[in-house]
């Protein structure tokens, strides 16, 4: 009898540690939720419960391989002792964000993630993802389909060129022209795509919302593209193939009024083309 209530001691206080561990991540968790009104509206679908659902339980899961796949990328950019280390350090924090993101997914699983808890970037192009196979086709094709793969772009085919838009809050933080560690994941799927196809030539053009001055929205909007132009650059990109431009709040995708929409004017847009031949 004695042992059997010891046991029944243990197995409650594991159930306490384990309430109290979900707990505690959800209280760490829950002032992010108060960032946006957003935060409190429920799905419309009970299909989209189901993907918050499934992201959740796969960022808990999976979270482990943001160590080695941190640790791949820095090494290939830093080589391998820098590399490691810095890999090792970026990816047992990312795995710690990973591992409390997805908690929070799964507790908050029937409300919509607010903008403030950014899902942070599975590492599967860290493994070197196959390449993706395409017919034949009309130009930009296999392109399109590679850069399909980078979560949270907007890609626009033109007569001739083919335009990726990355909205200005997955680069930047308002009013800043550093590149967010969050996004470089994005930019490194981008250099990829484009080091396989040495024909493309690159423009990166900088957006920004009107407001603030003239003045200082063309010098960020010229900074922003200059900061892509060099991550690619670190990347291994030939400064040949790539030009930046600024142009300010010159070239809005939508008018001003709701604030939603003017923030959809701040971004960053990469236009390829085909020249007559390629570089190499």
């Amino acid at each position: 009898m004695p042992r059997f209530e010891s046991n029944s001691r243990r197995v409650q206080g594991a159930a306490r540690a384990v309430v109290a561990l979900v707990g505690g991540v959800f209280f760490m968790l829950a002032p992010a939720a108060t960032a946006s009104a957003e935060a409190s509206d429920p799905f419309d679908s009970p299909e989209q419960i189901g993907t918050k659902l499934q992201h959740g339980l796969a960022g808990i899961v999976f979270g482990f391989l943001e160590v080695p796949g941190t640790i791949v990328e820095q090494t290939e950019i830093n080589g391998p002792w820098v590399g490691f280390a810095m890999g090792l350090t970026q990816g047992v924090g990312r795995f710690v964000t990973r591992e409390l993101v997805g908690v929070y997914q799964v507790v908050t699983a029937p409300f919509v993630l607010p903008p403030a808890t950014q899902e942070p970037e599975f590492p599967w192009d860290y493994f070197g993802r196959q390449e993706v196979a395409v017919a034949e086709g009309s130009a930009f094709d296999v392109e399109e389909t590679e850069l399909g793969w980078i979560r949270g772009v907007e890609i626009e085919r033109r007569t001739d060129s083919l335009v990726v838009k990355f909205p200005g809050d997955l680069l930047f933080d308002v009013g800043s022209d550093r590149i967010e560690q969050a996004a470089e994941a994005r930019l490194i799927g981008l250099a990829e795509t484009l080091l396989r196809h040495p024909e493309l030539q690159i423009e990166v053009q900088g957006h920004s919302d009107p407001s603030g001055t003239a003045e200082w929205n063309q010098k960020l909007s010229e900074l922003r593209a200059e900061s892509v132009e060099e991550f690619l650059l670190t990347q291994g990109m030939d400064s040949r193939r790539i030009r930046t431009v600024g142009f300010g709040s010159s070239r809005p995708v939508v008018g001003s009024g709701v604030s939603a929409e003017v923030a959809a004017n701040r971004r960053v847009e990469v236009v390829l083309t085909q020249p007559v031949a390629a570089l190499r």
